[in-house]
């Protein structure tokens, strides 16, 4: 119990001073049960201006594997460009993803492998990357592809929806925008279009002063903090997430504190296929994804008062929702601040579903 107040006490505090705040790279998460100082991010996600990158790989091979095959790594070269100097480093590339794996006809996204016998990466942008490196891409597509492009466009959705969860306050991952020219080995361009990196988990975790904890760890004992049952929840309407799971950890990342023996946070991630990002209709044999407007998950005030009824949380950490609901409404502001500054041409999907979105939730409250 004694947990809880204090929950309760540091929300409602800075629920008062953070109202009207800015939001800013090192804003203090305080709905996921964690209250660690916020760290720097690594010098890769400490801006986001978009950074021009050059891959040199032989593409024919790796985006013609078979469909399953995400283990296949081919070497490549990955350079950069900063304040006028290039900067060169031996990578290794695989493709990545399972339902993009079905979806994406002659482009997919790809994962970046630092090998530190091959270079050594201390003065580099890429300094401090404790694992791979996840890079999401267009979809389709090859030579120059333009930002108005409909694959684009759904990356930029994609990398804006990351940022509409860090606005919330809820801890997520960082993303670096990028340029990326994708070279054959005979110096031919396969494709140039715009991606973003994503920040590893792990070093997620340690900018939050917590511990990644990787799946399948038989000693600790699964059992988030219940305020972040709730933040895990709110992430997942907001977004209309359906291809995330809280009890199978699927598209979830679990945190840790040093020295404890229990999962404290969990969160949700992989947006490139929720509701706010796609304007395409993607069917499969056995997944089907569409936009938001389509899916039929009815009113979001409706879905907050069946939530904190009982038949998803129990009923002892009702205040606690109704505090998170007050949290995300006093973050509007700043979560339309990300929309408006997102590069992407067409943000309607993303307006319309935080209309809705707090709306319904501003209702719920009102009505208590």
């Amino acid at each position: 119990m004694n947990s809880i107040k204090s929950l309760l006490i540091i929300l409602s505090l800075t629920v008062s001073a953070m109202a009207h705040a800015q939001v800013t790279d090192t804003a203090q998460p305080v709905i996921a049960g964690v209250f660690a100082e916020v760290k720097e991010a690594i010098p890769l996600f400490s801006e986001d201006s978009d950074l021009r990158v050059e891959l040199v790989a032989d593409f024919d091979k790796l985006l013609t594997l078979p469909e399953k095959d995400t283990n296949t790594k081919v070497p490549a070269k990955l350079i950069y460009f900063t304040d006028g100097a290039s900067h060169e480093l031996e990578v290794r590339l695989s493709t990545r993803g399972d339902s993009k794996q079905m979806f994406c006809k002659n482009f997919r996204p790809l994962r970046i492998f630092f090998d530190p016998k091959l270079t050594d990466l201390s003065q580099t942008l890429f300094k401090g990357i404790s694992e791979d490196l996840k890079l999401a891409t267009h979809c389709d597509g090859l030579g120059k592809i333009a930002d108005s492009n409909p694959q684009v466009q759904q990356i930029l959705r994609e990398q804006t929806a990351y940022k509409m969860v860090a606005a919330l306050g809820f801890l997520t991952l960082k993303t670096r925008s990028a340029i990326i020219t994708y070279k054959n080995l005979d110096g031919s361009i396969k494709a140039e279009a715009r991606a973003f990196f994503l920040e590893p988990k792990s070093n997620m975790a340690k900018r939050y002063g917590l511990k990644h904890l990787r799946k399948g760890k038989a000693d600790v004992i699964f059992a988030p903090e219940p305020e972040n049952k709730i933040a895990f929840e709110f992430t997942k309407r907001f977004l209309m997430h359906t291809d995330v799971d809280f009890g199978g950890n699927h598209n979830t990342i679990l945190v840790i504190r040093e020295g404890e023996q229990k999962a404290s946070a969990m969160l949700p991630y992989d947006f490139d296929l929720v509701g706010v990002v796609i304007g395409l209709q993607y069917q499969g044999a056995a997944y089907s994804y569409k936009p938001w407007t389509q899916a039929g998950w009815g009113d979001d005030g409706a879905w907050f008062k069946e939530f904190v009824g009982g038949k998803y949380l129990s009923k002892e950490y009702i205040d606690q929702a109704y505090t998170v609901a007050t949290y995300a409404l006093n973050h509007k502001e700043d979560v339309q601040r990300v929309i408006d500054a997102s590069p992407a041409v067409d943000k309607s999907l993303m307006q319309a579903r935080v209309n809705a979105f707090f709306s319904g939730i501003e209702r719920a409250v009102n009505e208590r």
